[in-house]
């Protein structure tokens, strides 16, 4: 993936696409056209968004953080902490590799030493009262 030149563009188009999609459905909502609101919740359930060059392999990964896009609400899944997803990169860089403890490399590493480089980068505002 690091050396994939198109991973990156089909990343931020993925991530792109869906924001503009999650938009269009809430707005279908307010407006209470459930028509066009049941076919984008379909899309939104399905990995739409996927360039037509992307590569099988990408599609699975696209499609395995499809729901993680600026502005969505998460709940981490090991410290059970809420935060809202403010931005995404489609690996992690030298500079926050650097910010990373030895246990998260560890933890993300299972395939090799530097597998935690080849996962997505997701920036994220912490809820303050799961702070303590």
């Amino acid at each position: 993936v690091l050396h994939d030149p198109t991973w990156a563009k089909n990343f931020h188009h993925f991530k792109v696409a869906r924001t503009v999609l999650r938009r269009r459905l809430a707005k279908a909502l307010e407006e209470e056209d459930l028509e066009s609101a049941s076919a984008m919740q379909l899309a939104w359930e399905s990995a739409w968004g996927c360039l037509k060059e992307a590569t099988p392999t990408q599609e699975l990964r696209l499609a395995a953080g499809r729901h993680l896009i600026p502005g969505a609400c998460v709940r981490h899944r090991r410290h059970d902490l809420r935060a809202v997803v403010l931005g995404c990169e489609p690996w992690v860089r030298a500079t926050h590799a650097r910010r990373m403890t030895e246990e998260e490399r560890e933890l993300a590493a299972c395939p090799g030493p530097n597998a935690y480089r080849l996962q997505p980068m997701y920036c994220c505002l912490l809820d303050d009262r799961d702070i303590s």
